[in-house]
Parts: structure tokens; sequence; C-alpha cells
């Protein structure tokens, strides 16, 4: 097979080819002085690098939980770089779900041999997504990390909500830390 194309013109996606070429076992075809042959978009052609979970490294998110007096407990989205994105709490965006597939928390002053829970909900009042409990082996701290086999899903608009209790009294609030992914 032999190919002979004369000049070629791209265009926004489209390649526009002009000249004769000879086919298989010699006969010849004469295109019109101009054919449009599709050519695939950049975006295409460019692979997007997927992490181990087959997610676009872009989708994955990590949350850190801060309080303040003002505006209660806040999960904000972490940029590479372990800085926070925006000044408001992270919401999740429009069309999109969020996959919590884990979450670390760890306390402070809790006395030995007390317990401390932890509730991560989607709406402030909401029925609880997570729930863990730590008990203290020391005094002063107690730590989780809970790697989850199927994670769970904050749907799209929703923010998610830090409750915690225990057996003691304590204004020190839990720090949290939330790995996920974007789907949508």
């Amino acid at each position: 097979m032999k190919i002979r194309i004369m000049a070629v013109t791209a265009v926004v996606g489209l390649a526009v080819a002009a000249g004769s070429f000879a086919a298989v076992r010699g006969t010849t075809v004469a295109p019109s002085p101009r054919v449009a042959v599709p050519v695939p978009s950049l975006r295409a052609a460019i692979p997007v690098p997927l992490t181990h979970m087959g997610v676009p490294a872009a989708d994955l998110v990590v949350l850190k939980g801060f309080y303040s007096a003002a505006l209660g407990y806040q999960f904000y989205r972490l940029d590479a770089d372990g800085n926070t994105k925006g000044q408001e709490g992270f919401t999740v965006p429009k069309h999109m779900s969020l996959v919590i597939t884990d979450v670390t928390w760890w306390t402070r002053e809790i006395p030995k041999g007390m317990s401390q829970e932890l509730w991560l909900a989607a709406a402030e009042d909401g029925a609880p997504l997570f729930t863990d409990s730590v008990v203290a082996p020391v005094n002063g701290r107690a730590a989780s990390s809970q790697h989850l086999t199927t994670g769970f899903v904050v749907a799209a608009g929703r923010r998610l909500y830090l409750r915690w209790g225990s057996g003691f009294e304590s204004e020190i609030w839990p720090e949290a830390i939330l790995y996920g992914y974007l789907v949508g």
C-alpha cells in the first residue's frame, strides 16, 4: 500500500488533506481537493495520571479539620503543599460525590483509661456516616487511624460535620484528617 499526501493543514480538531494516493492493487482514488480527516483532540492524546484506585490524581482530597469559636469545626481541603484551599470550609462540588477512604484523628488532654468517641455526619444534626472511639493508654493523648475497606460517600453540596463525646469534661476538640477522592 502506497500513500502520498501532498499537503496537510491542521485546523482545530481537523486535518485537511489534498492530493491523490494509490490504494491496494493499483487502484487509484482521487479525492476531492479538500478532504476533512478527523484528528483526535490533544486532551485525549495526553494520558491523565491515575492513582492505584483508578482515580485522576487531581481528584484526591485531603481534608483537615479546624475548630474556631466563631465557625465551629470546619474541614478545609489541603493542597499538595499542605496549605488550606480557600477561606470557607470544604463543600462537595456540584455533580460530584466525595468518597472518604481513611480517617485519622487524635485527641489531647484525655485521662488514662478514658474513652473518647468521634462521629462524622453530612448534616449538622444528621445521622453519623462514620464513628470511632479511642481509649487513652497514657494521660494526655489518644489517636486512631482507620483505613476503610469501602469508604463512605458524601453527596454533592454537603459538608462534613464532626461531633465528639467522652466520659469526662473537656473543651479540647479532637483533630482529624480525612482522605478520599471525588467521583462524578
